[in-house]
Parts: C-alpha cells; sequence; structure tokens
C-alpha cells in the first residue's frame, strides 16, 4: 500500500500483518539510483518496482548486509549480490522494525553456530590451533551478521569471547573437557599401572594441545604417564595404535614400554629409537635398507681411522706447516717442524711426545661433535667466534677439516652412512614427500637430551600429518648429556621451539623422601635458569637423610667399609646400595667391589658412574670423590674450545651440568644418601652443602 508523499514511514496492523515502508526515495535519482518502494511485513521484505518481490526474514538474516553512512544506509543481498541502493537513515520506524525482526531470525542461527562451535570444544580438547579457527570463525559470524562485540546480550558476548580468543575462557573450556574425561575414563586411569594415577598424571594424559611438555621429576612416574597416555588415545577412539609413534633413546626403554602396552593392555603401537626410526623411513624411501659404516657402530674403529689418517696426511705439506703452527702457538712446549723437509723429524717427535695420539683422540671427538651438531658454516663461526678461545678453536677445526672430507669420502666410496646421516636422511625424505607418515601422535621420552637434528626430524614427522600433535616428556632438572648433543634450550624454552604448546609438571615422586627432596630441589633450583617446579613426596623422614661423611686424601675405604657394614646391620630385610662416582677410575671394581660386597651381605651392592645411574634407583646411594680437582666433583677440568663451540650453548651458571648431575646422583635413593669427600680438599659442592645451612648431617668434617 502506497505511503505518504515525502519522505514519511508509517507503521500498522494490516490484519496480523506489521508493516512499515519507504515510499520511492525521489532524491535517489539525483544519483542515478533505481526508484523502488520498500515494506516490511511479518513475512519479510517486499520490494516494489517493476515487479513485487518478497524476501523473506530467514533468507534476509542469512543473506543481508547493512552497509552504513552518514545520512543512507545501504542493504545488500550476498547471495544475489543484489543492492537496494542507499537509503535514508532519519526513516528511523523503518529501521527500528527492520533490525528487530532481522535480529530476532538471526538470533536462532547464531545460537545454532555457537552450539556447533561449543559441541566441538566438548568434542575433542581445544588446542591453541583450532581454538585460534574457531575464533576467526566466530568473528566472520560476527562481522557478517554485524553483531556489535559490545552487545549485552549473553550469546553475542560469548561469541564476542571466542572471537577474541579470551584466554580464560579457552581456559575454562579446557578445564571442562579434562574434568569430563577424568571421569568418563577413571576406571582406566587407575588400573593401566599398578596404582591409580595420580591427578597430574591423569590431566597430563588428557591433555592435548598442539604440542606437550610434562616436566616429570625424579621418580614422578614419566613412564606410567607415557603408557597411560598411549592407553588414553586409543581408549577415548582419539586415536588407533598404529598412529601412535613412541620414540625412546636406548633400545632397552624402547623396547620396555612396547612390551608393557602388548602384555598389559593388548596395545601393539610403535615404539622405536631414534636411529631405528630413520634407518626405518630410508628404507621405505630408498627401497632398501641404509648399511651402516664400521666407523660409526664398532666401539673405538673411529679412533683407529683417524690416527691411520694422521699418519698418512703427514705426508702434506700444507697439513705439516698446519699442524707445526697449531704446535707453535697452543701446545707447550711447541713442536719444532721445520728442520729438513719436515716429515721424519715430525714422525720422530711426535712419537716421543706423544703428540700425534693426544691430537688423533681430540679430533676423533671433534669428528663425532661436528657430525652430531649439523651446522652450517655461519653457524659454526659464530659460536668460535663467541668462545673463549676462538683462534685455538679456529687452528683446531683447521685441522679438522681434511679429515672430515677423507670421512665424507670414505663413507660415499663404500656407499654407507652414519648414525648423523641416518637422522638427516630420515629428515630429507619426509620433508619431500618420499615417506608418508601414518603417526598422528607422537610421544618422546627422555626429552631433555634432544639434540637439534633430532627436534627437526620431530618438526618434520609433525609437519607431515595434518593435525600432529607432540607429547614429549622430560626433566630439565636432569639434563646431563650436552656432551653428547642435547640442547636443553628444546626444553627450557619448549613453548617457542614447539609453538603452540603446553606446559604441565608431574607434581609428587615416589621414590624419595622428603628430606632428600629438600637437599636436592634446594641445590639445583640455585640456577636459576632452571623451570621450577614443586614436587610433593610420597614418603617423610623424621630425620636427616643425607650426610656428609669427611675421609683422609687416598683412603675412601677407610669410612667406606664401617659405613656398609652400618648399613647393612640396619637393614637385616636386605635392599640395594649404589655406589656412585663422577669419573669411573674413582669406582671400585674387581676384589676391591667383592670385598665392598662382602662387608654388606644381605646386601646388593653396585658400582656405577652417575651418567650411568641416569634411570636406576636404590634403597641407599653412596657417591664418592666429592673432591676438589681437576677429578673431582664437579670436575675441574675445562672443554677444549673446538669441542666446546662444537655443542648447545650452556647457561652460564657456573658448574651448570655437574650441578644437574650431582641432583641425579641425590635422587637416585629412596631413603638415604652418604657423600664421601676429602676431609682437607672437599669440592665446592660439598663446601656449599656444609655451608650452606642445607638439612644435612655430617661425619668426619
Amino acid at each position: 500500500m502506497p505511503v505518504h508523499a515525502g519522505f514519511s514511514a508509517n507503521a500498522r496492523e494490516r490484519g496480523s500483518r506489521l508493516t512499515t515502508s519507504i515510499p520511492p526515495v525521489s532524491i535517489a535519482s539525483l544519483f542515478g539510483r533505481r526508484r523502488h518502494r520498500l515494506e516490511l511485513s511479518s513475512e519479510g521484505l517486499r520490494i516494489q518496482d517493476e515487479r513485487e518481490t518478497l524476501i523473506t526474514w530467514a533468507d534476509l538474516a542469512r543473506q543481508v548486509r547493512l552497509e552504513r553512512g552518514w545520512l543512507f544506509r545501504r542493504l545488500e543481498l550476498a547471495d544475489s549480490q543484489r543492492s537496494l541502493g542507499w537509503l535514508p537513515r532519519w526513516r528511523r520506524t523503518f529501521w527500528r522494525t527492520f533490525c528487530h525482526q532481522l535480529q530476532t531470525h538471526r538470533r536462532p542461527l547464531l545460537q545454532a553456530e555457537l552450539q556447533r562451535i561449543e559441541a566441538e570444544l566438548r568434542r575433542i580438547y581445544p588446542r591453541q590451533s583450532r581454538w585460534q579457527a574457531l575464533g576467526r570463525h566466530a568473528l566472520a559470524l560476527l562481522d557478517r551478521f554485524q553483531e556489535p562485540q559490545t552487545s549485552t546480550d549473553p550469546l553475542l558476548q560469548r561469541l564476542s569471547l571466542i572471537a577474541r580468543g579470551d584466554p580464560s575462557l579457552l581456559a575454562r573450556y579446557r578445564e571442562h573437557f579434562v574434568d569430563d574425561q577424568r571421569r568418563r575414563h577413571r576406571r582406566l586411569f587407575d588400573a593401566v599401572e599398578s596404582q591409580a594415577l595420580t591427578e597430574a598424571q591423569q590431566r597430563a594424559c588428557i591433555i592435548d594441545d598442539d604440542r606437550n611438555l610434562v616436566l616429570a621429576g625424579a621418580g614422578s612416574g614419566k613412564t606410567s604417564t607415557l603408557i597411560a597416555r598411549t592407553a588414553y588415545l586409543v581408549a577415548s577412539g582419539q586415536s588407533r595404535p598404529e598412529e601412535i609413534l613412541l620414540l625412546a633413546y636406548g633400545r632397552d626403554a624402547a623396547r620396555e614400554m612396547r612390551e608393557r602396552l602388548q602384555q598389559r593392555l593388548g596395545i601393539d603401537v610403535t615404539a622405536t629409537t631414534f636411529h631405528a626410526l630413520g634407518q626405518r623411513i630410508i628404507s621405505a624411501a630408498d627401497g632398501q635398507r641404509p648399511s651402516i659404516s664400521a666407523l660409526a657402530s664398532e666401539g673405538r674403529a673411529l679412533d683407529r681411522w683417524v690416527a691411520a689418517q694422521l699418519e698418512s696426511m703427514l705426508d702434506d705439506p700444507q697439513f705439516r706447516r698446519d699442524l707445526a703452527d697449531y704446535c707453535l702457538h697452543f701446545r707447550r712446549p711447541a713442536v719444532d717442524l721445520s728442520g729438513g723437509d719436515g716429515r721424519e723429524s715430525l714422525r720422530s717427535l711426535l712419537s716421543q711426545t706423544r703428540v700425534l695420539d693426544s691430537l688423533g683422540s681430540l679430533l676423533a671427538q671433534a669428528l663425532r661433535r661436528y657430525r652430531a651438531a649439523a651446522l652450517d658454516e655461519g653457524a659454526l663461526e659464530s659460536r668460535i667466534a663467541n668462545s673463549p678461545a676462538p683462534e685455538h678453536a679456529r687452528a683446531t677445526l683447521k685441522l679438522l677439516q681434511p679429515l672430515l672430507e677423507r670421512y665424507r669420502r670414505e663413507l660415499a666410496e663404500r656407499g654407507e652412512i652414519d648414525f648423523d646421516d641416518m637422522i638427516r636422511r630420515a629428515r630429507e625424505q619426509l620433508l619431500v614427500g618420499r615417506f608418508r607418515s601414518p603417526w598422528r601422535f607422537i610421544l618422546v621420552d627422555e626429552f631433555q637430551d634432544l639434540s637439534a637434528p633430532r627436534a627437526a626430524l620431530i618438526q618434520a614427522l609433525l609437519g607431515a600429518v595434518p593435525d600432529a600433535s607432540l607429547f614429549a616428556v622430560g626433566d630439565d632438572w636432569q639434563s646431563i648429556y650436552r656432551f653428547g648433543g642435547s640442547d636443553l634450550r628444546l626444553t627450557t624454552r619448549f613453548d617457542e621451539c614447539f609453538a603452540p604448546a603446553s606446559i604441565s609438571a608431574l607434581d609428587r615422586t615416589f621414590r624419595f623422601n622428603d628430606r632428600i627432596h629438600a637437599v636436592a630441589s634446594r641445590f639445583i633450583l640455585r640456577n636459576p635458569s632452571q623451570l621450577p617446579k614443586t614436587l610433593e613426596t610420597q614418603t617423610r623422614s623424621d630425620a636427616h637423610a643425607v650426610t656428609l661423611i669427611g675421609h683422609s686424601r687416598g683412603d675412601e675405604d677407610a669410612v667406606l667399609l664401617p659405613l656398609l657394614a652400618d648399613i647393612a646391620a640396619a637393614r637385616p630385610q636386605g635392599g640395594r646400595v649404589l655406589l656412585l662416582a663422577r669419573h669411573r677410575f674413582r669406582l671400585p671394581e674387581g676384589d676391591r667391589l667383592a670385598v665392598l660386597a662382602r662387608s654388606c651381605s644381605p646386601l646388593q651392592l653396585e658400582a656405577q658412574t652417575c651418567h650411568a645411574a641416569k634411570g636406576r634407583e636404590a634403597d641407599v646411594v653412596i657417591l664418592l670423590g666429592l673432591d676438589q680437582g681437576t677429578w673431582g666433583f664437579p670436575q675441574g677440568q675445562t672443554e677444549h674450545p673446538l669441542l666446546e663451540a662444537l655443542l648447545a650453548p650452556s647457561d652460564r651458571f657456573e658448574h651448570a651440568e655437574e650441578r644437574r648431575l650431582f641432583y641425579v646422583a641425590l635422587t637416585r635413593a629412596r631413603a638415604r644418601v652418604y657423600l664421601l669427600c676429602d676431609r682437607v680438599a672437599p669440592s665446592v659442592f660439598a663446601r656449599e652443602l656444609l655451608e650452606g645451612d642445607y638439612p644435612v648431617a655430617r661425619q668426619g668434617l
């Protein structure tokens, strides 16, 4: 029905229909617009021009976009790409009715979209990447429907929070998911291991961000958590066993996890070492198993090869000059290789002074580290430039380079690879798509020992499968293999290296008591770069559990024999005693070990280096050799500058890795720790315990 002349608008009831209309807009002709009449009704928007068209509210709610101007508004229909032109804003009755009806019909659409978003958040753990994608979707909805993010409508407020990626809302969604999954899978978490999992272990199993790090303190049940995580993924229907990859550093650890899953839970997953994984990837890509060089796989074969190569390299005048220069500037006393042609006088003199032997040992070690580090020329030079003795490092590298070339040529001529090639080539096959990874869930044990090349392999595995996730378990307090290539920054800066990431911690130790924990945790946290975490202990002690015992230099047995006898008398039921030392030569062997074992019968006595004892435990630990000096604990010798440059950068805290190693030694014990030191020259660690108000007992000091 026509409306009054001019720009009037009216609203009225016509039967059951509320109508509001805008008449033909005469001023529109000034802008070259088509003249038409618009009328609102309970059915929708009626357009009258050459013909009459009804656009229902349902269609309007889905399609219409309103562009706002200073004096006019423009209606556009998204699907038909039709524009109704510029319409006057001052027809308030029309616009109030239009906007009210539009909101009324849009609300069910937005409600349904919110329900779909929240159903997705309840269906699977809200990863950061998924949360961001849902946020983009919510923002697109609000933008498409032109809904204000500041609205007081609870529905729009919830969508606005999702669109903005509100972290507190994400935390609530995640907490709801974790609580729900803990209830659903309570029987699994109670029975998957010999004792029910702690709440922290259960949460670690359920949390499934894109990248996940679980900080597992000594004795906190990291292997149980890895087993339970695998079982939960299968039981919850998130993964099939063949989509799960468990990576461990040693064959024994990989075999143990594989067997526990098979025998106790009937789950068959791929549990393997990094090297075995590399071999599998290369074999599948190339169609044949790679041949591993004996120089990499057979004990001291590389050392013998390096020694032989050095002998032949002495025939090269340039190498002799480089060697003479190295000896002149960086060995004391210097070696003169200038007489005659230098060849024979080098051989005789080197033989007399054992320069060749020591150089061969150094270069063999440098070759191993160079291959493991996989640094490009620029990265290596940067490390050397920042080392305490860059010229010394460069001179040694100059001697190493021809040896590296011979090593590469040796492997190429034999058609062989070493273990460092294995990791590098496996990564390359993944990146170029020659190996199709089946693994959506990648679980890594002892993550604190990860090297940069292994991290790159993991990144390639993650990139090969859409939505693949990483579940890493480790403890930066127990990172003790920097000399083997591990890069602690991959753990301490996990959220930077593997973003987006979530970090959680296991908060209970089942091994040592509160008195050992009080000493060990305070000692390790003296280094501010270690990640702080709180451990509760399963057992408590009423007395000191760590004792420092002083002895005369070179006479440890004078206190060790009666100590073992006392331990045996206090433990008639038996148990295990672990003798530890920083260096192997400090440990008793053969007849001496047998005598000590008889003195503490029926206890089982075992001797290990601190490094070898990682992962072990005993009722009592006796740590030998907390003396000052080069071979004490911490050791006093410094690393060769090139060898140091070939390792990942260390934190600046003094004796940082030695401190972690000492922590590992302390936390092997369930009940008591005895620390033996030279009473005249105790090490700096022993002095710290004595002078730093630690809760330790002392004898003979």
